[in-house]
Order: structure tokens, then sequence, then C-alpha cells
């Protein structure tokens, strides 16, 4: 077993059972092994009556809670879902309620194709839509962290007393996201995160190949 997975030698300690601590949480995360099993839904109201559901992991889960129920300085709390990344205004949340199945996996949300930025703002039940070119680190500077992961970067900063949010369109043309309007922002994963786009290039390539 630990020949598979050396990162559980060192979590798992030298013999004898223990409850892994945060720790062990972050070393069993990186041997790509999930210590909690069960499918954890975090289901937001917002104030204009919508509702959405997130499928996270245990240890999302847990974080979304210990963001919502603790005072923030930040205007916007970010989810990572196994096929989104979203951006939650925290005014504009009216409920929270965490839901958890035990041994159920998290389900595959199918992304659209061509599914670019969605924004719902305040009192609005259908998305305003956005295209947007994915983050490539390679076409930057080592530091540039990308257009989208700076987005997010930045609605997430605490003590921001900027009004607005500043990205570009997959036209290369400024938008400009007035955050106090914003209820929620969501992205595919892939668009935030290239390793995901290299893999899914690479394997359209091997079934091409194939």
């Amino acid at each position: 077993m630990h020949d598979l997975f050396p990162d559980l030698a060192r979590a798992s300690g030298n013999g004898g059972s223990k409850v892994p601590d945060n720790d062990d949480d972050d070393r069993f995360a990186a041997a790509g092994l999930e210590l909690d099993p069960s499918l954890h839904t975090v289901e937001v109201g917002l104030k204009g009556g919508r509702c959405f559901n997130f499928f996270v992991s245990a240890r999302e889960a847990s974080r979304i809670r210990s963001c919502l129920l603790s005072e923030t300085n930040s205007d916007f709390l970010i989810i990572d879902t196994p096929s989104h990344r979203y951006a939650l205004n925290y005014d504009a949340v009216a409920f929270s309620r965490l839901l958890f199945d035990p041994f159920v996996e998290v389900p595959e949300v199918e992304v659209r194709e061509g599914e670019g930025m969605k924004v719902w703002f305040n009192d609005q039940q259908e998305p305003f839509e956005v295209g947007i070119d994915p983050d490539d680190r390679r076409q930057g500077d080592e530091d540039d962290i990308g257009n989208l992961q700076g987005l997010f970067f930045d609605l997430e900063q605490p003590y921001s007393e900027e009004k607005s949010a500043l990205f570009e369109d997959e036209d290369g043309e400024e938008v400009i996201l007035f955050r106090s309007a914003v209820a929620l922002l969501s992205v595919p994963q892939e668009y935030v995160r290239p390793e995901l786009l290299d893999a899914q290039i690479e394997g359209m390539e091997e079934e091409v190949a194939f």
C-alpha cells in the first residue's frame, strides 16, 4: 500500500491506528484519497429566491461552513466543485444548509460545450453569460496568475474598497462588474486550472490517435 501511495506512510505513522489530524488530511488528499466518502452538498438560497446546490468534498464543505459562520472581511466566498469554480457574494445569501449522503460519490456535472462565465445579479433568476478564454500561464510571465484567476483572487481579498472588478472577455474587451450587484459568478474549472484543460486535450488526442 505504501508503495502505491507513498504519502500514506507519513499520514499513518509507524504502525498502530490514530485519528488523522489536519496535517494528515492534507497528506491523504495529496495522495489522492478522500477520508470521508460521503457526498456533501452545500445548499445555498439567495435573497432573490434562487437556490443552488454545490456538490463538494468533505474538506471543502468544512471550509465553506467555517467561512459562513465566521466574521469575514471579504465580500465573496470562493467555492470549488469538481466541475466549476464559484464566487458567492456573502450579502446575497439568505440561508445555507449542509447535507450529506454516506458512501455516495460526488456526481459528475457535465459542462456544456462552449460554456463560459455565468453571472447571477441580485434578484435575477437567469444568468448573464459572457464568453471567455481559459487561463493559460504559458502565455504570460511566471508571476501572471491569469485573467480569470486574477478575477477570483480580487473578489476574495479582504478589506477591499474596490466597488468593481475587471476582466477580459473572449474578444479581449474589458468587462466591468460592480461587486455589490453580483450574487453569484461561475466558470468551468478548466478555465481557471490550465492543467485540467491540458489533460482534456491530451485525452482527445489519444482518442484520435487510437
